[in-house]
């Protein structure tokens, strides 16, 4: 736990006679955005683009979009669930 935020890494290392090396990991990052969080995140990204057709609407459309953009500095991840192979 870290600042109330649930954080797990579990990994395992093979290597062969033949000095091949195999590494799994898997880690979780609970202050990452969750699967329902990128749902919305897309949903109101395609909501702006048909808004942003609009003449009158395109700067403020593009202005949100580029604002859209912070969900990518929330955590250090982008998922909660990650596998590295």
């Amino acid at each position: 736990m870290q600042h109330q935020v649930s954080q797990c890494l579990l990994g395992a290392n093979l290597t062969t006679e033949d000095q091949h090396s195999f590494f799994l990991e898997y880690w979780y990052d609970g202050s990452a955005r969750s699967q329902s969080d990128w749902q919305q995140w897309l949903q109101h990204n395609q909501r702006l683009q048909v808004i942003a057709r609009q003449a009158e609407w395109q700067t403020a459309a593009a202005a949100n979009l580029a604002w859209q953009n912070t969900a990518f500095n929330a955590a250090s991840n982008l998922r909660r669930h990650n596998l590295f192979a």
